[in-house]
């Protein structure tokens, strides 16, 4: 071993001492045929079939920890070979599209001709899938899901330009005046009921409707609900309640009472209504 040593750090040839009868000698060449070449048997939709399958339970197993042991179990069985799902897959696609299939199977594949599905980033990838699948069936991306987009980027306008627009400006403001409306109203029974006992208990937001769109839907509301909203403010019960002189009870009030108010809503309105009326 010492002599082995004293050679290392000198240019001469190395050494075999006693040490190297305890390993094996490596041949390049069959090294790095190692790996090459391997065919298998497997038909290839078969094979991405059992792919789909594996992934699924990994991605199961992501939101489940119970499902680890199944995981374990089905990338055993299908051997060595197994790519690798994608985070983007592991998100959401692989659970949406076994989410979408057994509603499928519920109602039995004969009976679905389209899927419509939301065409946000985390649910283009499940069309896909089920394409591959069921080619039969038609998937289409929902329209009203892009114009709620559209009104949300309306909105994020208003706020990014509206130091530079006045009239983005107006409309920020009367979207600010309105949600601090109904958010007064709704926040306490007393005014809900006040409310309520005017309009015949018809309600001035719609709480149906998703969020893209119910800013502009409550704009509606308070528009329509215009003369009910000013009696409810100027009656004898209103000037005893509790909540008149609070704070946001004076600020809605004077919303109410504002000559500008209810004429922005109705410029805001027409601006918005093409796209409101389609939702």
């Amino acid at each position: 071993m010492k002599q082995h040593i004293v050679h290392m750090t000198e240019n001469e040839p190395n050494f075999v001492g006693p040490m190297d009868t305890y390993t094996n000698k490596i041949n390049l060449e069959e090294a790095l045929k190692v790996g090459k070449g391997k065919s298998f048997d497997l038909n290839n939709i078969v094979r991405k079939e059992r792919i789909l399958t594996v992934h699924k339970f990994i991605s199961r197993w992501a939101k489940e920890s119970d499902s680890f042991k199944l995981m374990l179990e089905v990338i055993g069985q299908f051997g060595t070979e197994l790519p690798c799902p994608t985070i983007y897959a592991l998100s959401d696609p692989l659970l949406k599209h076994e989410y979408v299939e057994s509603y499928i199977q519920q109602v039995a594949p004969k009976n679905v001709v389209q899927v419509v599905t939301h065409n946000a980033m985390n649910d283009i990838g499940t069309p896909k899938l089920l394409k591959e699948k069921r080619p039969s069936i038609f998937w289409t991306s929902c329209s009203t899901h892009s114009i709620y987009h559209i009104l949300e980027f309306l909105k994020c306008l208003i706020v990014y330009y509206n130091l530079l627009f006045n009239p983005l400006l107006r409309f920020k403001k009367v979207l600010d005046q309105a949600k601090k409306q109904t958010i007064f109203i709704y926040a306490h029974h007393k005014t809900l009921a006040m409310i309520r006992s005017y309009t015949n208990k018809e309600e001035i937001i719609q709480p149906r409707v998703t969020r893209f769109a119910s800013a502009f839907l409550t704009l509606q509301g308070l528009s329509e609900k215009n003369e009910q909203l000013k009696h409810m403010f100027s009656i004898t019960e209103w000037e005893e309640c509790k909540f008149s002189g609070k704070p946001k009870g004076i600020t809605s009030y004077k919303i109410v009472t504002s000559v500008q108010f209810m004429p922005s809503v109705t410029q805001c309105l027409k601006v918005f209504s093409p796209l409101v009326k389609v939702l």
